[in-house]
């Protein structure tokens, strides 16, 4: 997943999905990349957007929703 995101964009992503903490960022993604299928990574997606409060349309949710989804081939 992490191949699929710019340094930039990952920064951006810890900075306002995960209130800065790289750690729960890496943790987080290696969780998604260990699921079988997209449908189980997006319940994991859906849940830091519900805890860090942002839409899932907003810029850097989709930026790594997109990410995941080339990860697992989904077109989106």
């Amino acid at each position: 997943i992490f191949s699929y995101l710019s340094n930039k964009e990952i920064d951006r992503i810890i900075k306002s999905l995960f209130n800065s903490d790289s750690e729960d960022f890496a943790n987080t993604i290696e969780k998604m990349s260990d699921c079988s299928t997209y449908e189980d990574a997006t319940h994991i997606l859906d849940s830091i957007f519900k805890y860090a409060r942002i839409k899932p349309h907003s810029k850097d949710a989709k930026l790594l929703s997109d990410a995941v989804a080339k990860y697992f081939n989904v077109h989106i």
